[in-house]
């Protein structure tokens, strides 16, 4: 029986609208990270990490690459059909990349953002967001809303307010953790956050601070 105190919404996977490039969720598909994919197709890192973030669109030659590299075609990599339309919903599923947990990260409830560790179907309301991307929950401190192993789907783009459940991702070294809490307030020297299990207020200093995404929905 559910909580009624869990108003997220239960997901099953839906059809979407690809609307960019997908290198993140093939490399996903694939296992293969940014830095060895890198390797395969002689580019910098940081420049293929342009395309995977969606901060620039690949010409069709570094397309070509790219999808030799995967294993896969080039209309894969750029999310069109062989006219160069965009793929629609009618013909293939969106798959969006799913984070685990951070191996001898600090606490209990640190999840690793830095490359992905599977895909996973998306769900309808995630529809025209290249990029969503969802986490497996790590520990039980957000318990009851979510639990531990449960998976959180997460929309960059939505605005985010007082009692949402987000995901805060933090870059330190150029490592990129995340951890699943409870926004408050964010303000020029910190970012405020409840954890309900045990409940504890947290703050944590602005310097460090990446992101703030919304979760818009948990899978069971």
């Amino acid at each position: 029986m559910q909580n009624p105190e869990r108003e997220l919404p239960v997901i099953t996977g839906i059809e979407f609208d690809l609307r960019k490039n997908r290198i993140k969720v093939l490399m996903a598909d694939a296992a293969v990270s940014a830095k060895e994919l890198a390797s395969l197709i002689d580019m910098q890192p940081h420049t293929l990490r342009r395309y995977v973030r969606h901060e620039a669109e690949p010409r069709l030659e570094i397309a070509q690459s790219i999808a030799d590299a995967l294993s896969v075609t080039v209309d894969q990599v750029l999310g069109v059909d062989s006219e160069g339309s965009v793929v629609s919903k009618s013909t293939l599923q969106q798959r969006i990349p799913i984070y685990g947990a951070a191996e001898g990260g600090v606490g209990v409830d640190i999840s690793d953002v830095n490359e992905p560790i599977d895909s996973i179907t998306a769900p309808d309301f995630l529809s025209g967001s290249p990029t969503a991307y969802a986490v497996y929950v790590v520990g039980d401190s957000m318990a009851p809303r979510i639990q531990a192993g449960e998976i959180a789907f997460v929309h960059p783009g939505l605005p985010y307010k007082a009692g949402d459940l987000v995901v805060v991702q933090f870059e330190n070294d150029g490592n990129k953790t995340a951890i699943v809490k409870e926004f408050v307030a964010l303000s020029d020297e910190a970012v405020s956050l409840v954890q309900h299990s045990p409940e504890q207020n947290l703050n944590f200093p602005r310097e460090g601070l990446l992101s703030i995404h919304k979760i818009v929905g948990v899978k069971f």
